[in-house]
């Protein structure tokens, strides 16, 4: 089963996109990577919404999540 759950992210020129997670990485990870001082690590931290659907009436709600994501340095 794949994962459907898109995140909300505004864009550089300020539209709201709704992405799944190979998209969000390919467009606003890739590249953003920062090194973590002192370790042989870098990561990349980002605010995003997530609508979250309850019951059988898919009554909806949006919360803010912060994804932080880390790998080794290469």
């Amino acid at each position: 089963m794949k994962n459907k759950m898109k995140y909300r992210i505004v864009g550089r020129n300020g539209q709201i996109e709704a992405l799944d997670a190979n998209a969000l990485y390919h467009k606003a990870v890739k590249g953003e990577w920062k090194k973590v001082r002192g370790m042989p690590y870098r990561a990349v931290t980002m605010n995003v919404e997530l609508e979250i659907a309850f019951g059988k009436n898919k009554e909806s709600k949006v919360i803010n999540v912060r994804l932080n994501k880390a790998v080794p340095h290469s």
